[in-house]
């Protein structure tokens, strides 16, 4: 079997495991790792903030966007894990900056790529895709400088060529 897959939509073929550097292997889970340094199971926490286990579990794994959630749920969970809310919204960062105002945002259980006037979903989210998704934004981005680079340099080459017909008719 081939080691390709399809990953959000691209013929990708996986990097070893050894080369994607520890500190991205998932961008999203400081809240996760913070509830297992707690000590807590995301039942545990759900039971003790009052809040349905599927909700605590979205928020906690980064699958849905505080955004989308009410601040009553945000406040039940930050007394629970002993923390306030600024730092409960420091350890939830559902935003990964790549450049010039691009980045990645999570919301709907997927990742969406943020430029401009752009609002791209580029795949689910998962423990998976949470390691690439950075270098899939970051060539998302890229492609964008690009076909802009390109269409300045046939606008000015057009410019030119238009400059030269001129020329020649007079």
């Amino acid at each position: 079997m081939s080691e390709e897959v399809a990953l959000c939509g691209l013929l990708f073929c996986p990097p070893s495991i050894d080369l994607i550097p520890k500190f991205r292997y998932n961008i999203f889970m400081k809240l996760k790792d913070f509830v297992k340094e707690k000590k807590m199971t995301i039942k545990a926490l759900s039971e003790k903030a009052e809040l349905p286990y599927s909700t605590t579990n979205d928020i906690v794994n980064g699958i849905i966007s505080v955004d989308n959630v009410g601040l009553g749920k945000c406040k039940a969970i930050s007394d629970c894990l002993g923390i306030t809310l600024d730092e409960f919204f420091d350890l939830y960062n559902n935003v990964i900056k790549i450049a010039d105002g691009a980045e990645v945002v999570v919301k709907n259980h997927g990742y969406y790529f943020q430029f401009e006037d752009r609002d791209k979903y580029i795949c689910k989210v998962s423990d998976y895709n949470a390691k690439v998704i950075e270098e899939i934004a970051t060539w998302e981005y890229e492609d964008i400088i690009k076909e802009r680079e390109f269409q300045e340099k046939a606008r000015r080459l057009m410019e030119n060529e238009r400059i030269v017909l001129s020329d020649e008719e007079e």
